[in-house]
């Protein structure tokens, strides 16, 4: 089994990777993850395009098990997160 440590630094990676402008909140227990990311790149994409950006860089990773659930919050830099 994947340490905490490991898959926590594993997500991160791989989302600072893919979004290099973005503010990043993550919290890993066990194999739930809760993401909350801010991003210039969601501009122009509804909330089902945003969340499948993010779900393409994590999506070996919930097909091999190391990831079993994630709560995920996607938005735009300007965006209030109350709405």
């Amino acid at each position: 089994m994947v340490s905490l440590v490991e898959l926590d630094k594993e997500i991160r990676s791989r989302l600072e990777r893919n979004f290099s402008d973005a503010t990043i909140e993550l919290s890993v227990d066990g194999n739930h993850a809760a993401i909350s990311i801010r991003s210039e790149q969601f501009a122009d994409l509804n909330r089902v395009e945003q969340q499948k950006l993010v779900y393409r860089c994590l999506n070996d990773l919930i097909k091999d098990g190391r990831l079993h659930a994630v709560r995920l919050r996607t938005l735009l830099p300007e965006e209030n997160p109350g709405n």
